[in-house]
């Protein structure tokens, strides 16, 4: 569904889901693959039923949305990325496209040297989403639902201060939005990049533990 509507947020969790099962190299996996290809194809062959012509009007549709007002400017983008184009650049979305290929780096290098934690699938794909969120240029704050997914993860595998904060970054950007409006949106960036830090000090402990079991 989000690589439906929204390829630029779901297409890192498909990458990295599929990558899950297909390492795994489990009878679960395989059968899980299988029915993400036949659900895919169905699809595909459902898509002429709407519109006899999706393939090469969809894409349209994605690009001339793009260039629409607002959406060119992204003026009400609530991303790390076109806010740090806002503060340090001109602004532009060109400037945030860079520099989400930046982050995009620095994550990537950061969980290379725990890749271990790709095991975990719910570690997995609590990475996957809040790497989307905090790289993605193109996001609007009910984008941020996606939070509900590391929320839940960290709140069952955390320790109580951990808990705590999770509780916080739950009800903080809430409390913003509410009060600010749009200007609350910074508070969403944030909240990011605190679950980013737990998701990835709880993977880096993982990781200690299992070779401390080993030895």
């Amino acid at each position: 569904m989000l690589l439906t509507f929204k390829p630029h947020v779901g297409s890192l969790i498909l990458l990295s889901v599929v990558g899950w099962l297909i390492a795994g190299r489990s009878s679960f996996g395989r059968g899980v693959l299988r029915s993400v290809i036949i659900a895919g194809v169905l699809l595909f062959i459902l898509g002429f039923l709407a519109d006899p012509a999706w393939i090469v009007s969809y894409p349209k549709m994605l690009l001339n949305y793009q260039n629409e007002g607002n959406v060119a400017a992204c003026s009400e983008c609530a991303s790390l990325p076109v806010w740090l184009s806002r503060w340090f650049l001109d602004g532009s979305l060109a400037y945030a496209a860079w520099i989400a290929i930046a982050l995009l780096i620095l994550f990537g290098v950061l969980f290379y040297f725990i890749r271990s934690m790709f095991k975990s699938p719910e570690l997995l794909l609590s990475a996957a989403l809040l790497v989307t969120l905090l790289v993605s240029p193109y996001l609007y704050n009910y984008d941020y639902l996606l939070l509900l997914v590391p929320f839940a993860v960290l709140i069952h595998r955390s320790y109580l201060i951990q808990r705590i904060i999770v509780l916080l970054c739950y009800l903080v950007p809430t409390l913003a939005l509410i009060l600010y409006g749009r200007n609350g949106n910074i508070s969403l960036i944030i909240v990011s990049a605190v679950m980013m830090f737990l998701v990835y000090a709880g993977a880096k402990n993982r990781v200690i533990d299992v070779r401390a079991s080993v030895t």
